[in-house]
């Protein structure tokens, strides 16, 4: 059983039975994870709180070493700043854009700055996707060749001028203004 504290960024809960839960989790050591948790969505939780989506977290994991994964036995919190809609957005943009258990320092302290400062402007988002390696140099539209680029869409990886944006019927919802 090993044991292992890190600093994440709370992205996600999924209900797991009747009181348990999985938890995903950007972490500054592990990178994109999910990790369970017991008795989560109990009243008497003392977790709950803690990993509400959103919330900068100092989290504590044991490791199994049966291969069951990753447990999360404490958490300690700090709320985000900003507007809800906006961090939303941005926690939807991590979970589409960041693989699975592969640590990247520079995307992981753009993503803190965000949640700690309510970072969420299109300026921000152009560093997140350079550091990914999806927006270096010079960008251009993936439909018409425009070098006036202003969305990137996550779930198709593409980039997008205005007019291509109306033209393709791709609602701002599922784009990220860049």
């Amino acid at each position: 059983m090993l044991e292992h504290y890190t600093t994440a960024i709370a992205l996600g809960v999924e209900p797991r039975g009747e009181v348990d839960a999985a938890v995903t989790l950007y972490t500054k050591d592990f990178g994109k994870l999910t990790a369970k948790t017991k008795s989560l969505r109990k009243i008497t939780s003392k977790l709950a709180g803690h990993l509400m989506p959103g919330n900068l977290v100092q989290v504590r994991l044991i490791e199994h070493g049966d291969g069951n994964g990753l447990q999360i036995l404490d958490a300690l919190s700090e709320k985000p700043k900003g507007s809800p809609d906006d961090l939303f957005r941005f926690l939807n943009f991590l979970v589409k854009t960041t693989p699975t258990a592969l640590p990247d320092p520079g995307l992981w302290y753009e993503a803190e700055r965000a949640v700690k400062e309510g970072d969420f402007t299109p300026k921000h988002y152009r560093r997140m996707l350079a550091e990914l390696g999806l927006a270096s140099g010079a960008l251009s539209c993936d439909d018409c060749a425009s070098r006036n680029v202003a969305y990137f869409v996550p779930g198709e990886v593409i980039f997008l001028c205005a007019n291509s944006m109306r033209k393709l019927n791709v609602s701002e919802d599922d784009a990220i203004r860049i």
